[in-house]
Parts: structure tokens; sequence; C-alpha cells
């Protein structure tokens, strides 16, 4: 086979292997899909090509040719359209592509009708080589009009691009030079130029420069598929070579009659290996192809949740080193405080850093213009804006190895910078892992600042308690009292600190980033869904902190009359089984026609719906079910989960304010402990309503019975 026959088979290749890496992505960005569909076209005309060089008549050789030249019409168009969508360009530019889908099909239609080949000759060894028509001219003029044009759009945006952005721009032009360049190499024969098609393989070289941009400098955002083709295909690969190696060197040895018990122990010894090996590839990509490869909402979730789950400053720093560690594989990282603004930044928390004392010197500038203004920023970047104030900073930045600095930021006050080394793989930090830390330091700063009041608390608390029992010995009752007084106090703060500033600090951040403009527009939605689900859990907290506050009251009371239940517990059913369904839990309500009950319709409605969402949220797998029962004095309502149960040593304490089992704490961190506490305050003001655990069992279930009095 020729290299004029392979060069196109390859080609075709390499563009499928890219459609196959970007298919997964393309239903959620247009950059993508417009991407695909140049690659579809480069794989077809290869395809056509490669067809057109095997060709056996002239007859089947025009007809090839034809239908290459449908696609090689179609291939500066759709590259254009890429760039377009790429650059975000917008007006005229929008203008010249719908006029570049006129002149498409002005020529696919000249194409059709013979105006761009008058018939094939032998040319420089090709047996059947086009000779050009009346419009092939003109096509080479479009052709490359818009391959010039598309050049002129990337070196505009090259200039005021980011560092990231630049990047990537060098490697379309380059692509794009090779590529089409190369591709252009197939014309001049069709001119009775005396030069060979030898830059036709160009077009694969174009492929994978592609390719190796995507991975390493997320070109497109297809690199979990890419991170999962480079372990299958590296892990198959490995298995196979092992297995007809070995193979082959135990049967140079050993007797062919025991060749089929031998290829059984290899096949066992390769299926062993296997989960080893694919997790050894999985952390090789990780660490040195794919090092920035996460999904932001899952890091800012697992912060969030290591941040709730603790108080403490050291497990606090620790928590946010390993969450970054993990997520983008850095080689060190320190947490440095600032007491004010004059002084230097002293280390809170380092991991394999070392700074002196006087770290940072002179760092007004690096705070007028960054920090103040919530602005995380590179060391590259600090080397691009040629500033002499800069200097002192940045040799202290690279003599320190570190690669980014993100402000701590609380009520616009700088309280200190996260210090990033560089990554494992040496990858650079572009503009959504800016984004993502920048959340990571917003939920940050509030955790070591909700440690640092909670130790001041902790203080005030201890020393006050030393000065009332100095005092007051001999009024133990009034003492007492106070010591209840400051726990409850203590409580409050924490879940305050826990429950109340994250949902907060997210919603800021996600409000933050959408007034800059910073969330790429595909993203959007989820951002602004996150947020709004932490602005309901917000809203709830504060409810049931009010409510339980209310409760605890002197001045709380019910309105107790006859009630229908029916109408409510047909209300519920609807709303609490769509919230099932959203954590794929089934849902039953199976109660007869009750009779009316004496109690507060609007308390009542909120036990009930209290003790659902009790269980849903405890409740991992399997189901809710929701029965009544007349009985002569009482309608008994019981709820009842295939959740996690409640311990034993936690149930005689289960009802009291800020009050929860440790498994409740590992299944659902948001809770605040207020739930049942607020069920009981409201049975306990219902003359005759009373409330029991009826069944519980680890990872079994629990079930709940409300009896309520009956109207005569």
């Amino acid at each position: 086979m020729s290299f004029f026959v392979l060069s196109p088979l390859i080609n075709t290749i390499t563009s499928a292997l890219l459609i196959l890496l970007l298919i997964f992505k393309a239903q959620k960005s247009k950059i993508i899909r417009s991407f695909i569909y140049f690659c579809l076209t480069v794989s077809l005309w290869s395809m056509s090509y490669f067809v057109w060089q095997l060709s056996s008549s002239a007859e089947q050789a025009q007809i090839w040719i034809k239908i290459l030249m449908a696609f090689a019409i179609l291939i500066p168009v759709f590259y254009l359209k890429f760039v377009v969508y790429f650059l975000e360009e917008t007006g005229h530019v929008n203008a010249l592509l719908y006029t570049s889908y006129t002149l498409a099909a002005f020529f696919e239609l000249a194409n059709y009708k013979n105006y761009f080949s008058t018939g094939v000759q032998s040319k420089m060894g090709f047996q059947f080589w086009p000779d050009a028509g009346l419009l092939f001219g003109p096509f080479l003029i479009f052709f490359f009009t818009l391959a010039s044009f598309t050049t002129y759009l990337l070196i505009k945006h090259f200039a005021a691009a980011s560092p990231v952005r630049r990047q990537q721009i060098k490697y379309i032009i380059a692509g794009l030079l090779i590529g089409f360049g190369g591709g252009a190499t197939n014309y001049f024969l069709w001119l009775d130029i005396q030069v060979r098609p030898y830059g036709n393989i160009g077009v694969s070289f174009f492929i994978l420069l592609v390719t190796y941009a995507i991975i390493t400098e997320h070109l497109l955002d297809v690199r979990l598929v890419a991170r999962k083709y480079f372990v299958y295909i590296a892990f198959i690969t490995t298995i196979t070579s092992m297995f007809v190696s070995v193979r082959y060197a135990v049967h140079f040895f050993i007797p062919v009659k025991y060749a089929q018990i031998t290829d059984l122990v290899l096949l066992i010894i390769s299926l062993l290996l296997a989960s080893p090996l694919k997790n050894y590839y999985y952390m090789l990509a990780n660490k040195h192809l794919f090092s920035s490869l996460y999904d932001p909402e899952d890091v800012i979730e697992e912060i969030s949740n290591q941040l709730h789950a603790t108080i403490d400053l050291q497990k606090i720093c620790e928590a946010i080193y390993n969450t970054l560690k993990n997520n983008f594989h850095l080689k060190a990282m320190a947490i440095l405080r600032l007491e004010d603004r004059s002084s230097n930044f002293l280390p809170l928390f380092v991991h394999d850093l070392i700074f002196p004392k006087n770290f940072l010197p002179n760092n007004n500038f690096l705070y007028d213009h960054f920090l103040s203004y919530n602005e995380a920023i590179t060391t590259a970047q600090l080397k691009e804006l040629e500033e002499e104030k800069l200097t002192t900073i940045i040799k202290s930045l690279e003599d320190f190895k570190i690669a980014v600095l993100v402000p701590l930021i609380i009520k616009n006050d700088v309280i200190g910078i996260l210090a990033l080394g560089d990554k494992e793989s040496k990858d650079i930090f572009n503009e959504e892992d800016l984004r993502v830390l920048k959340i990571i330091a917003a939920q940050g700063a509030t955790a070591i600042e909700n440690a640092r009041l909670y130790t001041e608390v902790q203080t005030f608390g201890t020393t006050l308690q030393k000065r009332v029992d100095e005092q007051t010995r001999d009024i133990n009752a009034k003492a007492e009292h106070l010591k209840k007084l400051m726990e409850m106090r203590s409580e409050f703060l924490d879940i305050t600190s826990h429950q109340l500033r994250t949902p907060v600090s997210v919603i800021k951040g996600v409000l933050s980033m959408l007034e800059e403009g910073s969330i790429p527009k595909d993203r959007e939605k989820d951002f602004i869904k996150g947020a709004m689900e932490k602005s309901i859990k917000l809203g709830e907290i504060i409810n049931d902190i009010l409510r339980a506050s209310e409760m605890d009251s002197d001045k709380f009371t019910m309105t107790i009359r006859e009630v229908d239940l029916n109408e409510m517990l047909a209300k519920i059913k609807d709303d609490k089984r769509r919230s099932a369904e959203i954590k794929k839990l089934k849902f039953f309500m199976e109660v007869p026609v009750l009779p009316p009950v004496m109690t507060d319709p609007k308390y009542v409605e909120h036990a009930i719906v209290n003790l659902i969402n009790n269980s849903i949220q405890y409740t991992v797998e399997g189901s809710i079910t929701v029965t009544a029962e007349v009985q002569p004095a009482f309608v008994v309502i019981r709820v009842s989960d295939t959740g996690i149960g409640i311990p034993l040593e936690a149930q005689h304490k289960l009802f009291t304010k800020f009050s929860r089992a440790a498994n409740a704490v590992t299944t659902f961190t948001d809770g605040t402990g207020l739930g049942l506490f607020i069920i009981k305050q409201i049975v306990d003001a219902n003359p005759g309503a009373k409330i029991e655990i009826e069944r519980t069992e680890i990872n079994k279930g629990t079930t709940f019975a409300y009896w309520l009095p009956r109207a005569k």
C-alpha cells in the first residue's frame, strides 16, 4: 500500500477516534458540536480520498472525486464555525459565517454539475487524477479566504487573551497551518503543477495536535472521556502483552499437552492483576496527564461537608489541604494569616513549604490590586504585569515555589491567603481552577473565622465560669441555671457556625462569579441550582431555629379545635412523594377515611411533615410508609422507614434540642437537631396527644407513632 493510499486511511482513523472522544460531551457544548462537524467532514473527505485511490476505472474515480470535493467544500466552513463559537464572536463575523453557508451551497451544486473537474487522467504515477474545471479556481479562493480569515480571528484574539487561552489559540493556529497547509498540497496536480500531495498526512498531525491540546491545555471539556480512553487502552495493551509474552515463554519450555492448563493459570493470573493494574493507570493518569480533572460541584460539596464536620482550626486547615491535594495534585500548600494591612503574612498552616518570618515584604501593591478585590493570582500572571513593585514579591514566590495566591476574605476584609505550590504534573492553573479556588477560599475563610470565634467563646466561657464559681458558690441554683444558658448558647453558636455561614458563603461566591461573568454559560444553571438549594436549606434552618425559639418560651400556645386530617394528608402525600422520588425512594401512604381530631391544624401538619422529612433524610435506600389507625379515643398516625435506625444510647435524648445520633450526623450533615424537638413541643402543647418510637433497628428502619385525640 503506497503512502498516498495509506495517508488518507490514517487521516480517516484519527478523525474518527477524535469524534469518539468528543461525542459524549456534544450535547452540552455547541463548541464541541461544531468541532465534531469539522472532524466528521475531514474523516469523510479522507475516506473518500482513500477509496478514490483504490478505484479500478475512470468512472468510479470520478464519482469518488465528486464525493470527496463535496466534503472538502464544507471543511473550511465548519472550521470557521468552530473558531467563531470558540472565540465567542458576534455581529459581522456571524454574518460572514452565514454567507459562507450560501457560497458552500453554491459550490456543492457546481460540484454536482461537474464544474470542478473536466475528467481524469494519469499524472505523476496516479492513474486517475482530476483536471480542474471552470469553478475550481473560485473554489480555491473561497477555501483559502475562509482559512486566512479564521487565522486572522485567532491572531486578533491572541493579544488580549489570558495565558491559558493564548496557549489554546497557539495550538489551534498551529493545527490550522499544518492541517490546511498539508491538505492544500492535494490541489497542485489539479492545476497541472507537478507537486505530489505529500502534505496530506498533515491532517493526521493536526488531529493529534488538537487531541494533545484537549488533554493538556483543556481546549475542550472532554478530559474525563480522554482519561478513560487512556486508562483502558493502556490497561488492555498491558494485559494482552503480558499474557501473550508469558504464554509464549511458558509454552517454549512446557510440553504441548499441558498447554490448556498453563493457559488457564495465565488467564486467572491476568484476571487477578486486572483491577490493581487499572487502578495504577488511573493513578498515573490523574497525577501526570489529568492533574486538574475534577468536577467543581463535587469539590465544593466535598470541602463543604468536611468544614461542617469540625470547628477545630487545625482540622479545618487539614481538610482544605487534603481536598486541594486530592483534586489538584498539589506539591505543597500553606495558609497564611494577615493581622493588619501593614504587616507581613504569617504562616497558620504549612505543608512542604518553608517560610521566613518576613514572607512577602512590601505587600501593599499586591493587597491593593488583587487581594482586596478577591482576585486569585498566579505567579505567571504577576510576571506579565511588568510592575517594578512586584519584583520582590515575584522573587519570594519563585524562591518558595508558590504558583497561586488566593485571598481569604470575610466581609470584604482580607484575613489571610492560600499559597499553593505547583501541580505534580507541572500543569498550569487555568481559569476554572481559579474560580473553584475562590469558592473554596470563601468557605475556608468562613470556617477559619468561625474556629477563631469559637475559641474566643470557649475562652470567654471558661473565664466567666470561674468567676461565677468564685462569687456565687452559695447560690447553686442560679449557677446551674447560668450553666445551662451557657450550654444553650454554645449549642446555638455551633449550629449557626456550621449551618448558617457555609450556605451564605456558597451563595455569595456564586453571586460574585455571576456578577463578574466568570461562570461559563454552559455551567450557569448548575451553579445557580446549587446556590438555590443552599438558599432553600438556609431558609429551612432559620425557620427551624425561629420556631424552636418560639416553642421554647412560655408564650407558645396552640388553638385546639376539630380538624379534618383527610384533605391535609392528601396534600402531604403528593408533596412528599416528589421529595422521596428525588432520593430514588419509594413512598406509600395507606390511610382510611379518618374522623376529626382535636388539635391545631397549622402545627399538626408541621409535625407530620417533619416526621416524614426525617424518614426521607435518614433513609439511604428503600421506602417510607405512612399509615393511620382509628381507635376508640385516638387516631394513630405511623411513619415507618427502612433507614439507618436510632442507636439505643441516643433514644433517651432524641426529642431534646440540638440532639442528633452519631449515625444521623454521618448520613445527613446538614441537620440542625431541632426537628424532633419541635415535634415534641407541638405534642406536649396538644392535650391528649403523644408521640413515641414504636420500633427501631440499626440499618433496618424506624417507626414513629403519633397519637391524636378524637373529637367527641
